[in-house]
């Protein structure tokens, strides 16, 4: 009888690992696309996806874009309903709510470069549902857009030349009339003959040069006034000028355009009122593209305006002077989104991955973090993170989103896990029917 109840155990422990081994259920998705169209070289043109799962929600998932670069430029990613994070070629699609939904929707938005038609095709990796389990999603239909050669504008009409203005004739001189001449008559005496009178001289003919010398001067015509001149701007040996008119520009998120001071002349900007950034659009003189710089009133600072995006966004400020740099680092600078920023580095780590850099949070305040470039994680300065423990695991988000790989370790942590409570409780159940068998040949005696 003792053998029975020991297999009898030892069956259901086995069954019970079995089943908190088994992997969770995967849903299958898909994806929808639409957008495209004809536009001209210059203009814009979007591109909707929406992921939707047929069974289950989808929490995250990477969107990879395939398309022509000689025809189309990306130029970045929004989201009604969910939190997106552009990639070089794509972006990574995330529910804020991080518990999932039944649909995830992104608009991609490109720029028309040169003529011609190219295909846009999305394709989605490292997607996972609410439990963290993998979704496959199917790559949808492609989308076409065309960009059409712009019409040619019409050569303006050749000026009629002036024809010149018919000189003016002389009039005639008027023929001079004869005397008439005394009839004779008797005279007893011979009386002598009258003198003829003097005629008067003609005048001269008019000069036709000295009639053209008297007309009046043509009118001249006013010169337009000058247009204002542009503002120049250096800014890490790079040639700007300040763009005053942003009609059609849409501020990053968080900012509204304003009427700002810069220089001593009002223009247009950018303003965050909560965080009291101020945000100037400078125009590259060579290549004519546009971005928003930040502008640090108090040290009169321009530099590009990048941002962190992990739980929180941090925008990189300039550190001021009178802030002293923690010993141990000595100044450098790293690339962010084909940028060179400033920032500060260890001196016992000269290959390492990590740098120091200055940084403003969400609420405004202002301090040194640690950004290793390697995992993607952002860390304030001052606090020390102990190595992580089995007990005590920390999730750490990345500046394009939850590492995917560290929600499939979690999931695995979790699986182990349940299965030792699961063997625990087998063990437990098992020392209790043995104490009652025991308990029952001792009643039985």
């Amino acid at each position: 009888m003792g053998k029975k109840v020991k297999r009898w155990m030892t069956t259901l422990i086995i069954v019970w690992v079995l089943v908190a081994l088994m992997p969770l259920p995967v849903f299958a998705s898909n994806t929808s696309a639409s957008g495209g169209g004809t536009v001209e070289p210059g203009e814009t043109v979007t591109v909707t996806a929406v992921f939707s799962a047929k069974e289950g929600q989808i929490m995250s998932l990477t969107a990879n874009l395939q398309y022509d670069k000689n025809k189309l430029d990306f130029q970045g990613v929004t989201s009604p309903n969910a939190e997106v994070v552009r990639r070089s070629e794509g972006a990574f699609v995330r529910d804020p709510a991080r518990t999932g939904k039944e649909s995830l929707t992104a608009v991609f938005t490109f720029r028309a470069k040169s003529s011609g038609s190219s295909t846009v095709r999305i394709r989605t990796t490292d997607a996972i549902d609410g439990n963290f389990s993998d979704l496959s999603i199917s790559t949808s239909n492609s989308v076409t857009i065309t960009v059409r050669e712009p019409e040619p504008e019409p050569e303006p009409e050749p000026e009629p030349e002036p024809q010149p203005e018919p000189e003016p004739q002389p009039e005639p001189e008027p023929e001079p009339r004869p005397e008439p001449r005394p009839e004779p008559q008797p005279q007893p005496e011979p009386e002598p003959e009258p003198q003829p009178e003097p005629q008067p001289e003609p005048e001269p003919d008019p000069d036709p040069e000295e009639e053209a010398e008297q007309e009046p001067d043509e009118e001249i015509e006013e010169e337009p006034e000058d247009e204002e001149e542009p503002l120049i701007i250096e800014v890490r040996g790079n040639s700007y000028y300040l763009k005053r008119d942003l009609s059609g520009i849409e501020p990053p998120l968080g900012f509204s355009v304003r009427q700002v001071m810069f220089e001593g002349e009002e223009t247009d900007g950018a303003v965050d009122e909560i965080r009291e950034l101020t945000l100037l659009y400078l125009m590259n003189i060579e290549s004519e593209e546009g971005a928003f710089f930040l502008y640090e009133e108090e040290m009169n600072e321009v530099h590009p305006y990048r941002t962190l995006s992990f739980d929180v966004t941090y925008v990189l400020m300039k550190k001021p002077p009178e802030i002293p740099l923690p010993e141990g680092y000595e100044e450098t600078s790293f690339t962010l989104d084909g940028v060179e920023m400033d920032a500060w580095k260890d001196m016992g780590e000269e290959h390492g991955t990590e740098y120091l850099l200055y940084l403003m949070n969400e609420e405004g305040e202002k301090d040194f973090y640690v950004y290793d470039t390697e995992e993607s994680t952002v860390q304030l300065f001052s606090i020390e993170i102990e190595e992580e423990s089995p007990d005590s695991q920390v999730e750490q988000w990345s500046a394009e989103g939850p590492s995917v790989e560290s929600l499939r370790a979690t999931r695995r942590r979790t699986g182990i896990k349940l299965s030792l409570a699961v063997i625990g409780a087998g063990a437990v159940t098992a020392m209790v029917v043995l104490l009652v068998k025991k308990r029952k040949k001792r009643y039985n005696r």
